[in-house]
C-alpha cells in the first residue's frame, strides 16, 4: 500500500474516533429543562398592541380650552371654543382660524408617546429638559376643573424626537419633532382669522351699508331676496350671490392691536358712519366700520362692532362692495 492511501485511511479513522466522542458526549449530558413560558392573556395581548396617545378622549367629550407657550419665543396663546367656534382670548381677543386650532387640538388625540419609562421626578426635570421646557400645552373639557398640561423638553436627535411628560403623570416619553415644529411655528397672525364674513354665504340673510347718500337695506324674503330701504324692490339671484362672495372674501389686510379706534386719526368719529352689517338668521349680526384712507397702502381703517382695536383692509374690495350695492338700487325689477 504506498503513502498517499495510508494517509487517507488514517485520516478517515481519525475522522470516525472523533465523531464516535462526539456522539458519546451528546448522549451522556443531559439537555436543560427549559420552563414553558405562560401565554399571554388576550387582554395583555391588546393593550401591547394598542397604541398609547398623548390624551385619550374615551368619553367623546369636547375639548373647549387650549393653551399653548412657546417659552424660546416668549410666546402664549389660549383659545376658548365659544358657539360660533375658537376664539383667541390672549394675548388679544378676536375669533381663531377653528380649523387650525381645532387641528392642533387633534393632534394631543392623534399623537402616540413613544417608548414611555418612569423615573424618579427629581432626576428628569434636570436630564430630560423639563425645568426649562420648549414649550408647555394645556388643553381641558368642559367636564374638566383643571387643565391637562403636557411639558415639551430637550431635543433628542438621534431619532428626530422630543421627550415629552404631563405634569400630573410620571411617565416619561418621546413626542415626534413634528408635533413641536407644529406648535413652534404658529404666529399670532396665522392664528387669527382674517376673513370678515365667513359665514356670509350659508348664514346671510340681511345686508344693510351706508355710505354718504348710500343707505341700503336687502333682506331675504324666503327664497328671493330684495331691497327694504330706501325702497322695497326684488333683486336677481345672481346680483345677490355676486354680493355674498364679495362679502365672504373680505378679508383683513393688517391688525393693529395697539391701537385705539377712539383716536380722530383713524375717522372713526364722522357724524355718519360708514359700515357694512351681515344679519344671520338667528337675528344676530357682525358689522364693520370704515375710517380713514391708509396714506399709501390702498387701505381703509377699519374697526369690528365687538373689539377694541383697528385694521387694515383692501380698500378696492371694499368699494367693490359699494359701487354694486349703488348699482343694485338702479336695477329693473325681476
Amino acid at each position: 500500500m504506498n503513502t498517499k492511501w495510508r494517509r487517507i485511511i488514517i485520516l478517515f479513522l481519525v475522522f470516525l474516533t472523533l465523531f464516535f466522542l462526539y456522539r458519546h458526549y451528546q448522549q451522556e449530558t443531559p439537555v436543560p429543562h427549559e420552563p414553558k413560558m405562560a401565554k399571554p392573556t388576550p387582554e395583555e395581548t391588546n393593550q401591547s398592541k394598542q397604541p398609547q396617545f398623548l390624551i385619550t378622549n374615551t368619553e367623546g367629550q369636547v375639548f373647549d380650552h387650549l393653551t399653548f407657550q412657546v417659552f424660546n419665543q416668549k410666546e402664549e396663546f389660549r383659545f376658548e371654543k365659544k358657539s360660533g367656534g375658537w376664539w383667541m382670548i390672549f394675548p388679544v381677543e378676536h375669533p381663531a382660524v377653528s380649523s387650525t386650532v381645532a387641528g392642533l387640538v387633534n393632534l394631543l388625540t392623534a399623537t402616540e408617546r413613544i417608548k414611555p419609562f418612569k423615573i424618579s421626578k427629581d432626576h428628569f426635570l434636570n436630564n430630560y429638559g423639563f425645568d426649562d421646557p420648549a414649550l408647555r400645552i394645556c388643553t381641558k373639557t368642559g367636564h374638566q376643573a383643571v387643565e391637562k398640561c403636557l411639558l415639551v423638553g430637550d431635543h433628542n436627535p438621534l431619532n428626530y424626537t422630543s421627550y415629552a411628560h404631563f405634569e400630573d403623570e410620571q411617565d416619561i416619553f418621546l413626542i415626534p419633532d413634528s408635533f413641536r415644529d407644529t406648535f413652534q411655528n404658529q404666529s399670532r397672525y396665522a392664528l387669527l382669522r382674517k376673513q370678515i364674513f365667513p359665514y356670509a354665504l350659508r348664514e346671510g340673510v340681511g345686508v344693510t351699508v351706508q355710505r354718504a347718500e348710500l343707505q341700503m337695506e336687502l333682506k331675504k324674503v324666503g327664497d328671493l331676496w330684495q331691497v327694504t330701504v330706501p325702497i322695497e324692490k326684488k333683486i336677481d339671484a345672481g346680483s345677490v350671490d355676486k354680493l355674498l362672495n364679495l362679502l365672504n372674501n373680505l378679508y383683513i389686510r393688517e391688525f393693529e392691536f395697539n391701537s385705539d379706534w377712539h383716536d380722530p386719526a383713524f375717522g372713526f368719529d364722522a357724524s355718519e358712519p360708514v359700515f357694512i352689517r351681515l344679519t344671520f338668521a338667528d337675528g344676530s349680526h357682525e358689522t364693520i366700520y370704515f375710517g380713514k384712507d391708509v396714506p399709501g397702502l390702498f387701505a381703509y381703517q377699519a374697526r369690528f362692532e365687538k373689539l377694541p382695536y383697528a385694521a387694515q383692509i383692501s380698500k378696492d374690495k371694499v368699494d367693490e362692495i359699494f359701487t354694486l350695492c349703488s348699482e343694485l338700487l338702479f336695477r329693473k325689477l325681476i
